[in-house]
């Protein structure tokens, strides 16, 4: 199992990153200062982690503790969470395919069925239907 700490400071580092933000503009957004934000984001430091500044960094990036750190079981939930995502998705496209396949199948119906009646009503004098 990973290290928690250097496992945090690697994914602050790389989730400021990935929203284009500076240790300076995240440190304001979560009012820190620029020099700690840089002190935690650094995964050769191995340094005290204060845990109410690691809970409060963590919800500014709208993620929990347990990614942050690389929790096992938090990886694991969100694997499964992604699956069946993605399961739901896909499944979901396909009820909507098969609804709109039943809609045209039921106007075609419709439409034929009136069409029949037309003829059965004009041509079909002996043996009007009941």
């Amino acid at each position: 199992m990973p290290d928690a700490k250097k496992q945090f400071r690697k994914n602050l580092k790389k989730l400021i990153k990935k929203r284009g933000l500076t240790n300076g503009t995240f440190g304001a957004l979560v009012g820190m200062s620029t020099e700690r934000i840089q002190r935690y984001s650094d995964s050769s430091k191995d340094g005290r982690l204060d845990l109410g500044d690691a809970d409060k960094i963590a919800s500014a990036l709208g993620t929990t503790l347990g990614y942050m750190t690389g929790n096992v079981l938090t990886d694991y939930m969100l694997d499964q969470t992604r699956k069946m995502y993605d399961e739901n998705v896909v499944s979901l496209a396909e009820v909507e395919g098969t609804r709109k396949t039943l809609a045209l199948r039921s106007e075609a119906l419709a439409s034929n069925i009136a069409y029949l009646e037309e003829i059965l009503d004009k041509v079909d004098a002996l043996h009007q239907k009941k």
